[in-house]
């Protein structure tokens, strides 16, 4: 994950990154969908927590589509989906990402 101390500079750089990602590479490309991976794990460090989800969810369906469960990009994004899930109290939806991790 992205140090917390530099998550808010971060966060514009992989913003503008995912923006030129959209735009140069097809929706289902493993490294547009990295980029997206990198800053649902960015929004998870600054707290936001609805946006980090929306993202990571995203990110790995594509990762997982493209690559396959066992890919270590898919399995970092299943990580940080069950990091945040324990963290906002939901056990069993972090229990389930754990196993996919």
């Amino acid at each position: 994950l992205i140090q917390t101390n530099r998550a808010e500079t971060a966060l514009p750089v992989l913003q503008a990154a995912l923006s030129s990602a959209e735009r140069a590479l097809p929706e289902d490309h493993i490294h547009r969908n990295n980029v997206r991976r990198k800053l649902g794990e960015c929004l998870y460090q600054l707290g936001r927590t609805d946006e980090a989800e929306e993202a990571l969810l995203a990110a790995y369906a594509a990762l997982a589509a493209k690559a396959g469960a066992g890919h270590v990009y898919t399995r970092s994004t299943a990580e940080t989906l069950a990091a945040l899930y324990e963290e906002a109290g939901r056990a069993e939806a972090a229990a389930a990402w754990r196993e996919k991790s």
